[in-house]
């Protein structure tokens, strides 16, 4: 029996560092980096609508999306609710908070049901610190979100308001290969 819960565990543990390998932000790390990480990963899955985190909370995590979806929003001075991005599988969040003193700069709240993968940040941070790939990994993975959305802006700004979000799915679709049918279903059931 004990063989058998070992041998259930090392599959889990195999296909979470499969996983992690796969993301940005661990690309080019060592096996043992990958399975010091998969060691200390906890697997939860949240409904539609589930909070995952609320901006300026104190983050102990940071998250990497195995399915589903995540909508991250920022409340503006006047109140106002902004999207600034849609997330899905294999994207990750709440990591670039170790740079926000320990909180999260938006908040992050799942559009459809998710299995979503929490990590600690504290280990994120001791590793940039030990790993120079880790922290080239870290801002690569920064720069490429900030051309995103300075992308996502830049066609926002063209467009009316009701057009404008057709073209920042659109070019989030193009950006990041997912398909238009599953942002515009996502998009539709978020409201």
């Amino acid at each position: 029996m004990k063989a058998i819960k070992a041998s259930a565990h090392d599959h889990t543990h195999s296909a979470l560092r499969e996983f992690l390998r796969g993301l940005p932000l661990f690309y080019h790390l060592s096996e043992d980096e990958i399975a010091h990480f998969a060691n200390y990963a906890h697997i939860k899955i949240y409904r539609k609508g589930q909070s995952l985190y609320r901006e300026g909370e104190s983050s102990l995590h940071f998250f990497a999306i195995l399915n589903g979806w995540v909508k991250l929003s920022h409340v503006t001075q006047d109140g106002e609710q902004v999207v600034v991005a849609m997330l899905t599988k294999n994207d990750t969040t709440g990591e670039s908070s170790i740079f926000e003193k320990g909180n999260f700069a938006s908040s992050a709240q799942v559009v459809e049901s998710a299995q979503i993968l929490s990590l600690p940040l504290a280990l994120l941070k001791e590793q940039m610190t030990i790993s120079n790939q880790l922290a080239h990994n870290m801002l690569t993975t920064m720069y490429q979100y900030q051309r995103r959305h300075e992308m996502f802006l830049e066609q926002f700004m063209l467009y009316s308001a009701p057009n404008g979000w057709a073209v920042l799915y659109w070019v989030y679709a193009l950006s990041t290969s997912k398909s238009m049918a599953s942002i515009f279903t996502c998009l539709m059931t978020s409201h």
